[in-house]
């Protein structure tokens, strides 16, 4: 019993001890404790700045910062804002004075002061620790791709129905969609796209234009955009390497290619099917949509369900007609007499009638029957408007003498164009698209005239320049042919000159524009 008595007082003796010896050591230790707390606050505010420099950084990149990181800068502000250096220092202050007349340090306040400095640095130590973020931010992808005013017509239903059953079956990876030019192909697709999500059917969905002349660096831009992807590779085949490896990643992807002319290589842009995810379960994994103007272009590309998409019928094309010109055209039978021609002219094909409404909404009964007698005569450069001269700044900028002008000028014609449908929004406010089926009708109205021409391929420029075609030559556009050199041609005539080129070993010989006296107009895109 004894040696149990005396084992306890032992314990007790050593814990008293230690909580005097600890009490001794922050009364002595009161000056280090504070300056160490000084020294921690600082380096807390240096790696608050620095922290904070890599927060703008991203966040001028539109990068969204990880919660954590935001919760760990309010802390430290909250620190910082307690001036515990400062208050520190007030309290050193007082624990520095003397009670008794001065004789003695005051001995509690030493004791308080040292103690408070030591948590102090320790939670700053700590907060220090945590503070080292091997990333900040994280890239958002885009909300996705949004779609106006559609209209669920019947003509639609079928093939709307088609797609999403298709998109559905775990055996399908390929669906296709084709149609005339015009009769909203792209459209559909991206009320699909809309569904898709709706229903959760799929994690995520790209959308990229392919277009006549692919580019494969473009195409892998506009999937990695909606997909919050960044390549950090500067070649092609590195970044369909990425994109590979992104469309891999266990989600369910849908990737729509829109508007393809041939047969495109998928292994190059980097989409594949051989993923063992996907393999494993039907919703995991990538499925593509195509569009296209040609079932064989699906069929090359292996879609192993193709859905049609039809022109609208009479009925649907009127109310497609009547949703934009609003009331317009119950004011009178005449009204509804001309509409139902003007409807009839536009053959079903939405961009047509929304290009015939959108210039006709507020206008009074004489422009129908004007733009009706336009369409009557089936000649498509009466249609208002495309001006007569179709060249691009050729005689559109008579009269004006300032460059503002001019701009002022382009951007009403921009403006006006966009409002009837014949030019679509693009990529920014200084980009607009043309719908493929107004490019189709400008180019044809250009091959009229044989002064006028369209070269897209090499053979076709040798073909002309044996033949002499290209001396009389007064335009002439190169868009992203696959030529490699221009030399040894005489146009003596020409007036406008487009190189869309993107090819970097394109070249130009020194002699090529000697003779060229005419050239107003000259569009260097990509060289």
């Amino acid at each position: 019993m004894e040696s149990i008595v005396s084992g306890a007082a032992n314990k007790v003796v050593e814990y008293t001890f230690g909580v005097i010896k600890r009490g001794f050591c922050y009364i002595i230790y009161v000056d280090s404790n504070v300056q160490n707390l000084k020294m921690q606050v600082q380096k807390l505010i240096d790696a608050r700045a620095s922290v904070q420099q890599d927060v703008y950084k991203a966040q001028r990149n539109a990068e969204e910062i990880f919660h954590h990181v935001n919760r760990w800068l309010t802390e430290v502000n909250e620190k910082i804002a307690e001036q515990a250096a400062t208050q520190s220092k007030e309290d050193e202050e007082k624990a520095t004075k003397k009670c008794f007349v001065g004789l003695f340090p005051n001995l509690k306040s030493r004791y308080q002061l040292s103690k408070k400095a030591e948590e102090e640095a320790q939670a700053i130590i700590q907060l220090l620790g945590e503070g080292k973020f091997e990333k900040v931010s994280y890239s958002v992808a885009p909300e996705g791709i949004v779609i106006k005013g559609y209209k669920a017509f019947e003509s639609r239903t079928s093939a709307m129905e088609g797609i999403m059953e298709a998109l559905r079956e775990s055996s399908v990876r390929i669906v296709g969609v084709h149609g005339m030019a015009g009769v909203g192909k792209t459209t559909l697709a991206k009320e699909v796209a809309s569904k898709v999500r709706e229903e959760h059917l799929f994690d995520e969905v790209a959308m990229a234009m392919v277009s006549h002349n692919p580019v494969i660096r473009q195409i892998q831009g506009e999937i990695a955009d909606m997909l919050g992807l960044k390549f950090d590779v500067e070649t092609d085949s590195g970044r369909a390497m990425q994109l590979r490896q992104r469309l891999k990643n266990g989600k369910r992807i849908l990737i729509i290619l829109d508007d393809l002319w041939q047969k495109l290589d998928l292994e190059a842009v980097g989409i594949s099917f051989d993923n063992e995810a996907a393999q494993k379960s039907s919703t995991a994994g990538c499925k593509i949509l195509l569009t296209s103007r040609g079932l064989d272009v699906l069929r090359l590309m292996d879609a192993e369900r193709s859905f049609e998409v039809k022109i609208l019928s009479q009925e649907e094309s009127m109310i497609l007609f009547a949703k934009i010109v609003g009331d317009a055209v119950g004011k009178s039978d005449d009204y509804q007499r001309v509409a139902d021609e003007l409807v009839k002219k536009c053959a079903g094909l939405p961009v047509a009638i929304l290009a015939i409404a959108n210039t006709l909404k507020t206008r009074d009964l004489y422009f129908w029957e004007d733009a009706l007698r336009q369409l009557q005569r089936s000649i498509p450069s009466n249609i208002k408007g495309l001006q007569d001269n179709y060249s691009i700044g050729l005689d559109l900028l008579e009269g004006i003498n300032t460059v503002e002008e001019a701009r002022k000028r382009i951007d009403v014609l921009v403006h006006e164009l966009k409002a009837s449908s014949l030019l679509l929004e693009g990529k920014g406010y200084k980009w607009v698209k043309m719908h493929d089926l107004i490019r189709d009708v400008s180019l044809s109205i250009a091959s009229k005239d044989k002064r006028m021409l369209v070269i897209e391929d090499e053979s076709r420029m040798k073909e002309l320049l044996k033949k002499g075609k290209l001396n009389d030559c007064t335009a002439i556009s190169l868009p992203y042919s696959n030529i490699h050199e221009l030399s040894g041609v005489e146009c003596s005539k020409l007036e406008l000159l487009m190189l869309l080129n993107e090819d970097s070993s394109f070249q130009i010989s020194d002699t090529f524009f000697e003779g060229m006296n005419e050239l107003k107009v000259l569009n260097v895109t990509g060289i």
